[in-house]
């Protein structure tokens, strides 16, 4: 987030949402005529333009990205104003006799964000007593959370407790809550929706595996609510636009899908041990027979086409050469953005949606007609770089303009969809994800998860190089299983124990459990799965080792028999010179001992004669032909 990011834009969004609650407000315009009054106010003015009321709405209530059509639609709801040439003229008269409650909501609004950012910096204090924590930096991070704005995560995991911590704290969520649904309003003005129901484009939305996961409950119930939500609103959407909306994944999403499935057959069977994601765990539990797994699978398929109509995708190919033009696969991202197999991956499913689209761009997500959702940060990234890229392209830099990224979050398209159904200005009930609390959770269960995905990996990497016994290693591993990743499970009791993975919080963790059965009974059950993995892993090494040889083996005839053939050609090549040399010596020794003979004035049979003579007693050049082409026959 930027560092010069206003810290008023929690005020003012809570404002927002306070004269939302007033309930005489028909539309967000109205709203923000409210704004424009008090600058016209308290700056004294008396006449504008468009623009210059966009920079104070900018610089006094930090609100970015308005566009000037909204700025216009907003004042034409201010009575006391004329418009002449583009400039705005105050009507001072009138002025004096409206309402002026605006500044009663924004000084509350104020005094309780002030609020949420002092005890944030108390808990940080009594909490982090030993970190140097810059609190500037702290509470920067602080807004940016609550308005799901660009996140750094060096201070995630304090604030997340922080939040986690005010779990029964109504009063504190109840203005934390006042600021994110002022926020979810806000943006509403940003996007521009004039126009509140149906759709009036096509729009196509590709869901990510995650994304599918959590629409099927694999990682657990909360995040089944939040596609859940999702879900409900592109009902709506559909009913409402008569089937505008249509929900996809693509081939290779399946084909991770299947994948997975393929592992939980493995882990059912028997030939590996379970690996520790909530998802894996969902589909492998209760499942007696490989069966059982490719049950689950058609069902999960089944009850994605039945229940919610997403189906995979119906394009062919994305590499036809008239669409090749629009691939973006193979462009070279910024040196912030780590190139792995999780990039490349990221930047295929934004090419497919580039080609969907065929290089169309548009500020407007209505109009776009494709979407990829995920909640994956490196597609997210990814999306957004390219984006910056395009918009820095010679002659289309503009830094007002902005055009629909390839790849958003869950979250975004909940909110959008949640304001586009007449949702904003219909309903008291804000979507689940904007709770804030729910945030922290799933924010904290993604931390637990990382974790445990390093350590595993690390664990795994010291074992195969003889730094862990195998006993050390199951030990390490089921300790990782305790921890509770499924954000329902996390609380502010056993935060810190989920976070915790030092080599103290292990040893302590064996100790306490050194006689459990279960563990034990565990404990073996993974010292055979890595017990299998080091034969496995021998007998890779082995055929590795038995293909490099034959292949050196293979390459050295090859060259071998590459070196021959050009000796060979080489070789050929000097005979034949040779004997056209020596027909060409001939020729001319023939020609001298005519022309010698006829000036002796001898016949043809001498002549003939010396000249057979000649050749015959050329044992040299004779045994060089006869060496050079029985060699040649050899080779």
């Amino acid at each position: 987030m930027s560092e010069e990011y206003p810290k008023a834009i929690l005020a003012s969004y809570a404002t927002f949402k306070e004269l939302y609650n007033v309930g005489k407000y028909r539309s967000p315009y109205q709203i923000l005529g409210e704004f424009i009054i008090y600058v016209i106010r308290i700056e004294g003015i008396y006449s504008f333009n468009l623009s210059e009321m966009q920079g104070k709405l900018n610089s006094i209530f930090g609100f970015d990205n308005l566009p000037l059509a909204v700025i216009r639609s907003a004042v034409k709801s201010i009575d006391f104003l004329t418009v002449s040439n583009g400039s705005y003229n105050v009507n001072t008269q009138k002025i004096k006799s409206t309402n002026n409650e605006f500044s009663g909501y924004k000084e509350f609004a104020e005094s309780s964000s002030k609020e949420l950012e002092n005890s944030l910096i108390n808990y940080a204090r009594e909490n982090y007593s030993g970190r140097n924590i810059d609190e500037k930096i702290l509470i920067r991070e602080f807004i940016s959370y609550l308005l799901d704005k660009d996140f750094s995560s060096y201070y995630g995991e304090i604030i997340s407790k922080f939040i986690l911590s005010k779990e029964n704290d109504e009063s504190f969520r109840e203005k934390a809550q006042t600021v994110r649904e002022g926020g979810i309003l806000y943006s509403g003005l940003t996007y521009n929706i004039s126009e509140f129901g149906s759709l009036s484009e096509n729009l196509t939305l590709f869901f990510d595996t995650e994304i599918l996961f959590d629409i099927m409950g694999y990682n657990g119930k909360l995040f089944q609510t939040l596609a859940q939500d999702l879900l409900k609103l592109v009902n709506t959407a559909k009913i409402q636009s008569k089937g505008k909306i249509h929900l996809r994944f693509f081939k290779e999403i399946k084909s991770e899908i299947d994948s997975f499935f393929d592992s939980a057959e493995s882990i059912v069977a028997g030939k590996r041990n379970a690996d520790l994601s909530p998802a894996m765990s969902a589909i492998v539990n209760g499942c007696k027979n490989i069966s059982d797994v490719v049950e689950k699978k058609v069902k999960f398929y089944e009850k994605l086409k039945s229940d919610y109509g997403i189906v995979e995708d119906t394009k062919d190919s994305y590499y036809l050469s008239d669409e090749k033009k629009y691939n973006l696969e193979g462009t070279s991202l910024p040196d912030s953005i780590t190139v792995d197999e999780k990039t490349l991956e990221a930047l295929k499913y934004c090419s497919h949606i580039n080609v969907l689209r065929k290089g169309m761009k548009t500020a407007d997500y209505l109009k776009c007609g494709y979407l990829f959702v995920t909640d994956t940060q490196r597609a997210i990234e990814v999306s957004e770089a390219l984006i910056q890229m395009e918009k820095n392209k010679i002659g289309n830099h503009d830094e007002n303009e902005n055009y629909c990224e390839y790849a958003k979050k869950m979250s975004f398209l909940t909110n959008f969809l949640w304001y586009k159904m007449n949702r904003g200005f219909g309903s008291k009930q804000f979507p689940s994800n904007l709770d804030v609390v729910i945030k922290a959770k799933t924010i904290l269960s993604s931390y637990v998860s990382q974790r445990i995905s390093s350590t595993y990996t690390d664990i795994n990497e010291r074992f195969k190089n003889g730094q862990l016994t195998k006993e050390s290693a199951a030990l390490g591993i089921i300790a990782m299983k305790e921890k509770k990743v499924l954000p329902e499970e996390i609380n502010i009791d056993n935060i810190d124990e989920n976070l915790d993975f030092s080599k103290e919080y292990i040893e302590n963790f064996i100790e306490t459990n050194a006689n459990n059965k279960l563990l034990l009974d565990e404990k073996q059950r993974i010292i055979d799965d890595l017990s299998s993995k080091i034969n496995e892993n021998e007998q890779k090494i082995q055929m590795l080792s038995e293909q490099l040889k034959s292949l050196v083996e293979e390459r050295e005839k090859e060259k071998e028999q590459s070196e021959k053939q050009k000796r060979h050609k080489t070789q050929t090549k000097i005979f034949y010179l040779l004997l056209i040399i020596i027909t060409l010596i001939v020729i001319a020794v023939g020609f001298f001992v005519r022309y010698i003979c006829q000036l002796l004035g001898l016949d043809l049979g001498t002549w003939l004669g010396i000249i057979v003579s000649i050749i015959l007693g050329s044992d040299f050049i004779t045994n060089r032909l006869k060496m050079l082409k029985n060699k040649i026959i050899k080779d």
